[in-house]
């Protein structure tokens, strides 16, 4: 089985603290036929001297130092560099468990599949771990296409459409092997949501996912990553990554979600932006705003009280702040 080679990909972004427990991981997988690529992202604390000495240290290392550019862009340099029959990402603030690769490239070869998916947990500094993967009922594991599979992005919450996406195991790439072969070729540049992107690029093809039940990955709570920002201006990115969504897929059920996602976030922003005084950078993403609520309108695909909610909100933004925000 050890034949066939895994190119592991980490950005890194002052890291310098993490690096040990990250690096160690990779290192330390019982499955041994593994490329380590380091992308020091323009890194100002130690983190690109710790890469060069274990670069020194492990032949299957292979380092690279640039300057900023964001994870997105790190993460595309590593595919092009990457030599491996298999890809799979690791950010450099979180860990693997040590048995991670073993089992998922047995899972992958033996299920025939391109895609192959492990449970993760969400890891806080005092090592508490903080998800239940019970809320996950025996249809979610196993093979199945990968459009299938993407519509696990909007499955498991009770919630009105849109407003409880938050399912890791779909949009995050760390938790996943993907066959060289389906990942070669994408490229993105270094904003917010590039996970998302990229997968939904991969899934889109319908190829055939494994799903596993093994916790393998750890995602490490850090209040200094990307992803514990206070709101900006890159958030709209992600308004842009869901319009790509809705290009991307042909499935219908997909295709609403989407739009209903898209309209909710689109509200959130608009007034977390304006608290802070932010502006639009584009007004299309409301022009995108209208057609994604007309099209869920027209297929009779919201509820009353969302149709309600969203006419409000175009009709005047200062009733919908005092009648639906309650200030």
């Amino acid at each position: 089985m050890e034949n066939k080679k895994v190119s592991v990909i980490m950005p890194i972004y002052n890291s310098a603290k993490f690096l040990d427990r990250s690096i160690g991981s990779i290192l330390q997988q019982t499955y041994t036929n593994i490329e380590l690529i380091l992308i020091n992202d323009g890194s100002i604390d130690e983190s690109g001297r710790i890469c060069e000495e274990y670069s020194k240290k492990d032949s299957r290392i292979i380092y690279k130092s640039q300057n900023n550019h964001g994870q997105g862009y790190s993460r595309s340099l590593g595919v092009k560099i990457a030599t491996g029959d298999y890809i799979a990402f690791v950010d450099s603030d979180d860990y693997c468990d040590t048995n991670m690769y073993e089992i998922m490239v047995d899972a992958i070869e033996k299920d025939n599949a391109d895609l192959c998916v492990c449970q993760w947990n969400y890891e806080l500094p005092d090592g508490t771990h903080t998800i239940d993967k019970h809320i996950y009922d025996d249809s979610f594991y196993g093979v199945m296409s990968s459009i299938n599979f993407a519509h696990y992005l909007y499955k498991y919450t009770n919630i009105e459409a849109g407003t409880g996406y938050a399912n890791g195991l779909v949009v995050s790439s760390w938790n996943k092997l993907y066959k060289s072969e389906i990942i070669k070729g994408f490229s993105c540049e270094g904003y917010l949501g590039e996970d998302e992107e990229m997968n939904d690029w991969i899934n889109s093809k319908d190829i055939v996912v494994t799903i596993i039940r093994d916790e393998l990955y750890y995602y490490c709570q850090n209040l200094e990553s990307i992803s514990n920002k206070p709101f900006s201006e890159k958030k709209y990115n992600i308004l842009s990554m869901l319009n790509k969504r809705c290009s991307l897929f042909e499935d219908s059920y997909i295709k609403n979600k989407t739009r209903a996602l898209y309209c909710n976030l689109f509200i959130e922003f608009y007034y977390k932006a304006k608290k802070l005084n932010i502006n639009l950078p584009d007004s299309n993403l409301y022009t995108i705003f209208k057609i994604m609520f007309r099209n869920l309108v027209v297929k009779r695909q919201c509820t009353l009280k969302f149709f309600i909610r969203m006419l409000l909100f175009i009709y005047s933004k200062k009733l919908y702040k005092r009648v639906i925000l309650n200030e």
